[in-house]
């Protein structure tokens, strides 16, 4: 009777090492395709991430651009401080000197 209980025991154990390693293949393959769907995902950002980049890069030129613009603009602009000495504040303005100006 010992070798029938001993059979059946490693007949019971056999089954359950089975299923077990089913569940865990089962668990394994799961595991191998949420991977690779995050393969993919980061394949994907990492896309994004290069055109973000890009985009970013051509922006900050864009502003360095006008940010230079805006201040030859603002050179140019007629304003009394842009009057340098009295010479110019006589011949925009009629007065002699920059005091009276202010006066």
């Amino acid at each position: 009777m010992d070798s029938t209980v001993s059979l059946e025991t490693a007949e019971i154990i056999n089954t359950e090492s089975q299923d077990s390693c089913e569940s865990l293949l089962f668990k394994l393959l799961q595991a191998q395709e949420e991977t690779a769907r995050l393969d993919e995902e980061v394949s994907i950002l990492k896309e994004k991430l290069v055109d973000t980049e890009a985009q970013l890069r051509n922006a900050q030129a864009e502003i360095k651009h006008q940010l230079k613009e805006n201040g030859e603009l603002q050179s140019h602009m007629f304003c009394m401080d842009n009057l340098s000495g009295d010479e110019s504040i006589s011949f925009y303005t009629g007065f002699p000197r920059l005091q009276t100006v202010i006066s």
